[in-house]
């Protein structure tokens, strides 16, 4: 009887209310639709399906679905789905939408909320009112609202942006560079084309409230991953052609603790130095916001016309799993990797948490000043590394520099922080600076070197205590035990070691990709933070692959041909190196090394995703004893 009962509730919830229907509106104008939604002619319910007929109609304001319910707006046309297509169906585009609404407004706004049916907008082309300069904002925001028990659903499918007037930061401003904005929501955007010529992102992805608590991302890094999970908003056969940085960017207005599943896409960058399929933004970008948590980057194709800077893009916070990508590579370009690493805060200090040196109370300090003086000599700055030095000072070469642990350069007259990358007896050279924080030592500058071992949040760290609170006011000079200053708790979050595995990635044509993963900082390391690709296929239980710290951190093929067991660096951390079964599971099990005994770490999600197919996943929430205990808002 209780299964019964659950099974029926289940229905309930996933079903459309029995009053739900289907609307179409007169004509494809905007105002005919916002008829068959905000009325006259019907207010939209959940569960609502409202039709938009063929034709081309310029729309010049936003068309807002109530709040709190969950219906499809589609255009005319048959939709793709599942996996044996890509891109958006040649039939959705006789709904032609012609966006000419401003740059301070959505088309589409969409406020759902966890329990309600999903979200869905499908099946037409939307493009700039013009092809020349007309700023513009994203195509459509949806604004969840999450419960401890989820976050509503949504699907954003068979749409085609530039199908004539193509999208580009040039022509229609920085607030159109993402075109589907996604806060506190779950689900897949699937099937949805750029033709060549485009200059944009598909979407950006934030989780807010995470669950329903909190705010800035603070929850989404207080629980556990949703690696192979439902959690997430996927972006699968997509065919993007652009030339801009990526298919998603978690970014603006902040990461807030995104969580992101890219795969088996088409995405064709058209511009040199291109970050690859996927990236997000750190604690580091202006503001309280926390960094990206976690993406997946597998089985899609990439082509690389130009030099790629990345292949299957980067990160600058949280963990990541990047397997099975293909890229076309041009004769005389490459690729300069296939992921990128990066950690701004060594550097950055233009957001709420400051850099991470070695004296703010976010990050894991020393609580020392090893060294202290007067600069006698100096060089660079201004945009590349810093030459320094103390004459009377003895070091040894590279003592300031342990690995995984390097020391940083507090220029105390200046006010700023530089992580160091190498020192002789009385110099010390720092790591490069990047273009938001280019600054300058002068000779008879006050430093000082001190150290941050963790930052908050950093590549290859996950799940940690709870943080709230708008204001980073802390009363501490260096780290301590978590304590309080005006509701907000001051102290390193203690975050578990939650590494970055990439495998199984191949590339095609005679250029090639020149190293598997690069990372911009000391802190951040192989066989601890990351790990890497083995050569090829394994063949065998000890090749290429032998699980001993020195032929790749990760191999891949049969379970028969898994090593026995790991050694040296793949076994020094928790969990160490991987080993991704093909043949186990419905698309293959990645095993890490922990604690003396390979464990099952990961399974991909099902694919295609369930709502291509009209079923609602679930998206439970984490156990309930590791939810935080919400505290007010300073």
């Amino acid at each position: 009887m209780k299964t019964c009962g659950v099974v029926f509730a289940l229905f309930l919830m996933l079903s459309a209310p029995s009053w739900a229907s289907t609307y179409t509106a007169t004509s494809c104008s905007q105002s005919a639709v916002n008829a068959v939604i905000n009325g006259p002619t019907h207010t939209a319910v959940d569960g609502d399906t409202i039709v938009i007929p063929a034709g081309t109609c310029t729309w010049t304001s936003t068309i807002s679905v109530p709040s709190n319910i969950g219906i499809t707006i589609t255009g005319y046309g048959t939709p793709n789905s599942g996996s044996s297509t890509t891109g958006a169906a040649s039939s959705c585009t006789q709904t032609y939408i012609l966006d000419n609404a401003g740059n301070s407004s959505f088309l589409f706004a969409f406020s759902p909320e966890y329990g309600n049916s999903t979200t869905r907008l499908s099946c037409m082309a939307i493009d700039p009112a013009t092809t020349g300069s007309l700023a513009l904002y994203a195509v459509a925001g949806i604004e969840g609202t999450c419960t401890s028990s989820g976050c509503p659903q949504l699907r954003v499918d068979n749409l085609t942006f530039g199908k004539t007037n193509p999208w580009t930061e040039t022509n229609n401003g920085s607030n159109s560079d993402e075109i589907i904005h996604v806060n506190d929501a779950f689900g897949v955007l699937d099937h949805n084309t750029a033709p060549s010529g485009n200059g944009i992102a598909l979407f950006i992805a934030e989780l807010e409230s995470y669950l329903g608590v909190g705010d800035n991302g603070d929850n989404s890094w207080a629980q556990p991953n949703s690696l192979g999970g439902a959690n997430n908003i996927f972006a699968e056969n997509n065919l993007w052609y652009t030339d801009f940085h990526s298919l998603n960017d978690c970014e603006a207005p902040l990461p807030w603790g995104c969580r992101v599943v890219i795969r088996y896409n088409s995405y064709n960058p058209s511009s040199a130095g291109s970050f690859g399929i996927a990236e997000n933004h750190g604690t580091d970008t202006t503001g309280r916001g926390r960094s990206g948590r976690e993406m997946e980057v597998y089985d899609n194709n990439i082509d690389c016309p130009l030099i790629c800077s990345s292949v299957d893009g980067g990160l600058r916070g949280g963990t990541a799993l990047v397997f099975d990508n293909t890229v076309t590579l041009t004769a005389g370009q490459g690729a300069s990797q296939w992921f990128g690493i990066s950690l701004y805060r060594t550097v950055l200090n233009n957001n709420s948490f400051g850099a991470c040196g070695g004296d703010g109370p976010w990050d894991k300090n020393d609580n020392v000043i090893y060294y202290n003086g007067t600069l006698t000599s100096t060089s660079g700055g201004g945009g590349t590394a810093i030459t320094a030095g103390d004459s009377t000072k003895s070091w040894t070469t590279n003592q300031l520099v342990p690995s995984g642990d390097p020391y940083t350069f507090y220029d105390v007259t200046q006010g700023f922080w530089l992580e160091i990358a190498s020192n002789t007896s009385d110099t010390f050279t720092t790591a490069p600076e990047i273009s938001e924080e280019e600054v300058t030592a002068n000779v008879g500058d006050s430093y000082q070197i001190i150290r941050a071992s963790l930052c908050i949040d950093q590549p290859g760290r996950g799940t940690g205590a709870y943080l709230s609170g708008n204001s980073t006011a802390c009363s501490e000079t260096f780290n301590s035990a978590p304590s309080s200053t005006s509701g907000s708790p001051c102290g390193y979050p203690n975050q578990a070691l939650e590494p970055i595995y990439q495998w199984g990635d191949s590339k095609t044509g005679p250029a090639n990709v020149n190293a598997p993963i690069q990372s911009g900082s000391g802190k951040i390391i192989d066989y601890r933070d990351y790990y890497t690709q083995a050569s090829g296929i394994q063949t065998s239980s000890s090749t290429p692959f032998s699980c001993n710290g020195s032929t790749g951190g990760v191999g891949w093929g049969t379970l028969a041909d898994r090593p026995s067991s790991c050694s040296g660096a793949c076994s020094a951390n928790t969990p160490g190196c991987g080993y991704f079964a093909t043949d186990q599971g419905s698309q293959g099990t990645l095993y890490v090394w922990e604690s003396g005994a390979w464990t099952t770490y990961y399974q991909p999600y099902t694919y295609p995703h369930p709502l291509e197919q009209g079923v609602a996943p679930l998206s439970p929430a984490p156990p309930t004893q590791n939810q935080p205990t919400v505290q007010p808002l300073q």
